[in-house]
């Protein structure tokens, strides 16, 4: 039976950025599956009274050198987006088309590589589109953000987040587990049989 892994993020957070990167990785080695949660990391911590650790300038500091040594490690390319923090709920409602299309694993990645590689003002529509277009995805997904059904699905999807305890990003669940954190990404790779837990 193949294994799924619960992924939840928002492209606003740069630790779902290096645990999507680590995540496709671990999934394709040991031929699990990767089950994409989008969801609003605003929402969520309006709900749990959760702050934003760019927000706690001490925390900022601390977790900016943190992202820099994951990356690292993850070899992956990282750039603090100069724009951040950028409100992504319009983009995080367009995934919820992006679902319904077939296509949000491609959504997904096209933004988070705009957000965490190259820099790009996600707050402005005209670069979202450009961001979708140059992806060879249609830039209609993103207008969709703005339709009364995907912010309806988004408010569900991120509602029932909450319920399962979520509290902040990114957070998976593996065999039931919760797991918060992509510096918990080493219990994942446990159950994925890529390392040994002795």
């Amino acid at each position: 039976m193949t294994q799924q892994i619960e992924f939840y993020y928002d492209i606003a957070s740069p630790f779902s950025y290096l645990a999507w990167h680590r995540l496709n990785e671990l999934c394709d080695q040991h031929k699990a599956e990767l089950v994409l949660r989008p969801v609003s990391i605003a929402s969520i911590f309006k709900a749990t009274g959760n702050s934003a650790p760019a927000l706690i300038a001490p925390k900022a500091k601390y977790l900016r050198k943190d992202i820099d040594r994951y990356a690292n490690r993850y070899r992956v390319n990282f750039t603090l987006n100069p724009k951040f923090p950028i409100d992504t709920r319009k983009i995080m409602r367009g995934a919820m088309a992006a679902q319904d299309a077939g296509v949000l694993h491609e959504y997904t990645e096209a933004f988070f590589v705009a957000m965490w590689c190259d820099g790009k003002d996600l707050s402005d529509d005209s670069v979202c589109k450009q961001v979708l277009t140059d992806a060879h995805l249609d830039a209609a997904l993103y207008d969709a953000g703005d339709d009364e059904a995907n912010i309806e699905a988004l408010r569900t999807k991120t509602d029932e987040a909450i319920q399962r305890g979520l509290f902040g990003l990114p957070t998976m669940f593996a065999n039931g587990e919760m797991l918060f954190g992509q510096d918990r990404l080493w219990v994942i790779e446990e159950l994925l049989g890529a390392v040994s837990p002795f």
